[in-house]
């Protein structure tokens, strides 16, 4: 009897613990369901539900873990994500490493001009995706040169951790590509490479190929002469963009294109209330935002990444050597810049095919004009001095783009 009523009691302890802990919790207001916990044992996942004995947490593994109400009031847990009077948004951080041969003053405005400018998935605007350098490499006798860098970046979907830091890893990758900073190689690495001139040469030969094949493809470059396309292949530069980002935005001024050689790209326009509209989607070979170079005008439209995309990038000097020696390029320039303008005008206006073909005329004819106002006249020769500068050019082809 005495001993009966010890044992039922100290039976009913843990669920009477548990009984008036579900209770706290439904008065407290404390945790509910729908939020993020963190667990002392460092697992996380979202409260599904709260009884009167124990609680149902969700894990990102697509687990359940049941946990005891007495648990919950006894141990420090985390609810992830929250702060008083602000939206639900967790810090994240994703880490890279780059040597010391680029300051980390370029490696940190590079990154992040590219995670500000387009907006990512579940990333937070505010505050804004950063990049730090928090550490250098502890190599055993100087066997490592690299520093270390992570983007700390805010979650909004705390479902989506691991894809939301992939699409910013995708992100960070593509933008050093595109500055022609690589990802740090660790100090044990071995490579083994022929690195003579026979085999620089080679390399760039194939790369050459690889670009002049795609000019041969697009109909603005398909009938200059093949020295003239090489000119062009020379002075092409490699500017690898990642799904989603804007490769080039409308309004803003820019004295160059990019020949798409890889991937798909949307072309908006920005119409009435600043409500963008989508006019048609590009694949490659292309090439876009030839009225910048060509002309001086800002962008008419913006263009996306709407797949990983390769691209390269040709300025306005690249192009005054090539027309100084083929000015009848010209003509065939105006008449493709026409038609795509129109094509543009045609969403916006709504014009029917006899309206766009009187367009193309009128457009070809202004822009004849404008182009030989922007680059001037082309002298048959060329200085000593410009031809010294177009040698270097020729030998140029994996600077840095924009």
């Amino acid at each position: 009897s005495a001993v009966v009523t010890v044992v039922l009691g100290l039976s009913l302890q843990a669920t009477l613990g548990n009984v008036l802990g579900g209770i706290a919790l439904q008065l407290d207001d404390s945790i509910h369901v729908g939020d993020w916990v963190q667990l002392p044992s460092g697992q996380q996942g979202k409260v599904s539900a709260i009884r009167w004995r124990h609680t149902v947490v969700e894990t990102r593994n697509w687990d359940t873990i049941v946990v005891p109400n007495a648990s919950l009031l006894g141990e420090n847990i985390i609810i992830l994500g929250q702060r008083q009077d602000q939206p639900v948004q967790h810090r994240m951080w994703v880490y890279f490493n780059v040597d010391f041969r680029y300051s980390p003053e370029e490696v940190i405005n590079v990154v992040e001009d590219a995670l500000q400018s387009t907006p990512i998935p579940n990333v937070a605007a505010f505050p804004p995706p950063n990049c730090i350098c928090f550490d250098f490499a502890k190599g055993v006798e100087g066997g490592e040169s690299y520093a270390n860098y992570a983007v700390r970046y805010w979650l909004t979907e705390l479902a989506a951790d691991d894809p939301t830091s992939s699409a910013v890893r995708v992100r960070v990758y593509v933008a050093l590509k595109r500055a022609g900073i690589p990802l740090a190689v660790p100090g044990q690495a071995v490579w083994v490479s022929m690195d003579d001139p026979q085999h620089k040469e080679r390399k760039l030969q194939r790369e050459l190929a690889h670009r002049t094949v795609a000019l041969e493809h697009i109909d603005m470059f398909a009938q200059l002469a093949a020295d003239d396309r090489m000119r062009l292949a020379e002075g092409m530069r490699p500017a690898p963009f990642g799904r989603g980002e804007v490769i080039t935005r409308q309004d803003s001024a820019a004295h160059w294109l990019y020949v798409l050689t890889k991937g798909e790209v949307e072309i908006r326009i920005r119409g009435e209330g600043g409500v963008e509209k989508l006019v048609t989607r590009m694949g490659a070979p292309n090439v876009f935002g030839e009225m910048g170079v060509m002309t001086g005008e800002r962008r008419t439209a913006s263009v996306i990444a709407a797949t990983e995309v390769e691209c390269y990038r040709i300025d306005k000097e690249v192009f005054k050597m090539v027309l100084r020696n083929r000015p009848e390029m010209v003509e065939v320039i105006s008449q493709v810049m026409a038609r795509r303008r129109v094509e543009l005008a045609a969403v916006r206006e709504g014009l029917d095919a006899e309206a766009r073909k009187r367009r193309v005329t009128e457009e070809r004819n202004q822009l004849l004009s404008s182009i030989q106002s922007f680059f001037g006249a082309f002298p048959s020769g060329s200085s000593s001095r410009e031809a010294a500068t177009e040698g270097q050019a020729r030998r140029r082809i994996a600077h840095p783009a924009q």
